[in-house]
C-alpha cells in the first residue's frame, strides 16, 4: 500500500516513467498514473489497476487493492479492473528471491520489482 502510493508519487514526479515508446519510437506519457500490481491467487498472477493512484492516500490505495484482491481471489475481475496500468509494482518479499528480473508490459516504461534482502547484507 505503502509502496504503490510511494511508486505513484515518483512516476508522477517523474513523467517519463510513467509513458511508453510508440512505435515510431517517441516518448508517449500518461496523464494520470495507474498502478498495476501484480497479484498471485494461487498460483495464477493477475494484475490488478489502481487508478490514478498519485492523487490518493495510502489508506484509499489499501482500500482498493483489498476490494482487488477479493474478486481476484474468487474470479470476479473484469476488464475494468486489469486494463490501462501505467506503471506495475510487483514483489517476491516474503518469499526468500533475492533477485529477479520484472518484464514491463510493452505498453508501459517501467516496472518496480522488490526482492528480499539476503540475510547479513542489510545496510545501515
Amino acid at each position: 500500500d505503502l509502496l504503490v502510493a510511494a511508486v505513484a508519487r515518483a512516476a508522477a514526479h517523474h513523467p517519463n516513467f510513467n509513458a511508453f515508446l510508440t512505435r515510431d519510437h517517441q516518448l508517449r506519457r500518461f496523464a494520470q498514473v495507474n498502478v498495476g500490481v501484480a497479484t498471485d491467487v494461487e498460483g495464477d498472477l493477475f494484475v490488478v489497476v489502481v487508478r490514478d493512484a498519485a492523487a490518493k492516500e495510502p489508506a484509499a490505495i489499501a482500500r482498493e487493492l483489498r476490494g482487488l484482491q477479493y474478486l481476484a481471489a474468487r474470479r470476479r475481475l473484469g476488464p475494468e479492473h486489469v486494463g490501462g496500468g501505467t506503471i506495475t509494482v510487483t514483489s517476491m518479499l516474503g518469499r526468500g528471491i533475492q533477485s529477479f528480473q520484472p518484464i514491463p508490459y510493452p505498453e508501459q516504461a517501467a516496472i518496480v520489482g522488490l526482492a528480499d534482502v539476503e540475510p547479513g547484507t542489510e545496510t545501515a
